[in-house]
């Protein structure tokens, strides 16, 4: 597929948003993240798949990373009072 100029100045527009909010963040992969969230790094790939993980970067078709601050919002979005609560705090 032929990219124009636009398209690329879309693409580093996107890359530069990523870079400016993670510059000062570690990139955490998938097994420093998994062992962080008690998974196997198997189950995070997964939960990736279907949408069901935290927020993740993918800086290339095989390279994927994980801010800590995104790690911290999805265990915050899992907070419950009890079992049969549904809905976030």
């Amino acid at each position: 597929q032929k990219l124009g100029m636009k398209d690329l100045n879309l693409d580093m527009t996107k890359l530069n948003k990523v870079i400016d909010e993670t510059i000062y963040e570690e990139l955490l992969t998938t097994n420093q993240t998994a062992k962080i969230l008690g998974l196997k790094a198997k189950t995070l790939e997964a939960k990736r798949r279907i949408g069901d993980g935290p927020t993740f970067v993918k800086l290339s078709e095989r390279c994927v990373r994980y801010r800590s601050s995104d790690l911290r919002e999805f265990v915050e979005s899992r907070l419950r009072k009890n079992t049969s609560q549904q809905e976030v705090l």
